[in-house]
């Protein structure tokens, strides 16, 4: 799996889905590949080969989405699996952007989230432009400033850590059959994911996470929230402040993403009028091929032509029926007099039995009568065509090509 061992291969980037069990990581996963493939997993279960990955084509590079495992867990020995799941998968696809899902309880992120997220930042040092914060199944009906609310707690919980308003997205809650909103909700998130870079993400320091401290971390947490309750006045301020530098930062990502669906939409309006185009000369060739089908039997026809012709010339130029010896025993008189002898050829026999030989009969004697009328054998294998159909003007250009192939045969 690992991209460097292999020659000339398209490169390849991780989106690494982060967050604790139960935290509906596998909802995320299914929502940006557009269809389940992600399933739940049960607590203390690791990543599954196979089945915990899935692989997008995106024609320059492939993108591979991963559903990790939680980090927290009731003991030691599934804390340590994960640990080495997480980190496998960051060595082995360390290009990649980190997305880390949270959960809320009555808009509060809860304290299995924080000590996650800390230990990871603290060995990872993930950089702000390749991490996503989401909160996903936020209630339809919530307060104005949940958004705020949610941001500042955040802020406080993970100082001295900056939170950008770029890092986060909401996803609100919605009908698993309301495929309308489905499409709706992913295409935002798509557009939220594209805005970000990838980065190369390294183990910096060990990732410490140990079963018999998180009693006294998830107690800390604890003290936080009281330390908030307690100074209130200050912290509603900024939780004021907050939702007003979050609603002005939605309404710059809302437009440039109306931007983006209607440039999408040009784009998929170009796309299907070359494929328009490209299905109509399909269709045109498959006709083409068909009427050469149905036609096959003018080749020989024409073959026949062509000797009934070279031996007339022979005759009256008394030359042998050699063709290397024709252009030497016919005078080379001027232009106009082969030039029409060779529109003479070509429409005339395409008026008489032969049909569409008279194309490739038109062409081929222009270029019999020597070099001062090769410039005629166009006008004579048009005079054919003209008579003959599209079917003789194919026949002529495949005679050609047949030539030129042979010829190269012969060479080798």
């Amino acid at each position: 799996m690992e991209s460097s061992c292999v020659p000339n291969k398209k490169p390849e980037y991780g989106l690494i889905i982060l967050g604790n069990t139960e935290v509906d990581k596998s909802y995320i996963g299914n929502l940006i590949v557009g269809y389940e493939i992600f399933k739940p997993c049960a607590r203390g279960e690791g990543i599954k080969s196979g089945v915990d990955y899935h692989r997008i084509d995106t024609g320059s590079s492939d993108l591979l989405v991963y559903n990790m495992p939680g980090l927290i867990e009731t003991n030691q020995k599934q804390i340590e699996r994960n640990k080495r799941e997480i980190m496998k998968v960051f060595e082995q696809y360390p290009l990649s952007i980190v997305v880390f899902v949270w959960t809320q309880v009555d808009g509060r992120p809860q304290p299995d989230d924080i000590i996650m997220f800390r230990a990871l930042q603290e060995a990872y040092k993930f950089p702000c432009t390749s991490l996503i914060f989401l909160l996903n199944d936020v209630p339809n009906k919530r307060s104005p400033t949940y958004e705020g609310r949610f941001l500042a707690l955040l802020t406080k919980l993970l100082n001295p850590m900056p939170i950008s308003l770029e890092n986060m997205i909401f996803l609100d809650a919605f009908n698993s059959g309301d495929n309308d909103t489905f499409d709706a909700t992913r295409n935002r998130l798509l557009y939220f994911i594209a805005e970000h870079r990838e980065s190369c993400q390294k183990l910096q320091v060990e990732l410490i996470v140990r079963s018999n401290e998180l009693c006294l971390l998830r107690e800390a947490i604890r003290r936080q929230y009281l330390e908030i309750e307690n100074n209130k006045q200050t912290f509603e301020l900024q939780v004021m402040l907050m939702t007003e530098a979050y609603a002005v930062f939605r309404k710059k990502q809302e437009k440039r993403y109306q931007d983006m669906m209607v440039y999408l939409e040009l784009v998929k309006v170009q796309v299907a009028t070359e494929e328009e185009k490209k299905a109509g000369l399909k269709e045109q060739c498959q006709q083409f091929w068909k009427k050469l089908e149905d036609e096959k039997g003018i080749c020989k026809k024409v073959g026949k032509g062509y000797k009934i012709v070279k031996h007339e010339l022979c005759d009256k130029y008394k030359c042998s029926k050699n063709d290397n010896e024709i252009d030497c025993a016919i005078p080379c008189k001027p232009c106009g007099d082969n030039s029409g002898l060779s529109v003479l050829i070509g429409s005339g026999l395409s008026a008489a039995s032969l049909g569409v030989a008279g194309a490739v009969l038109g062409g081929a004697v222009g270029v019999v009568l020597g070099p001062c009328a090769i410039a005629t054998a166009a006008a004579g294998a048009a005079a054919g065509a003209g008579l003959g159909g599209i079917s003789g003007a194919i026949i002529t250009l495949y005679i050609n090509r047949k030539k030129g192939r042979s010829k190269v045969r012969k060479n080798c």
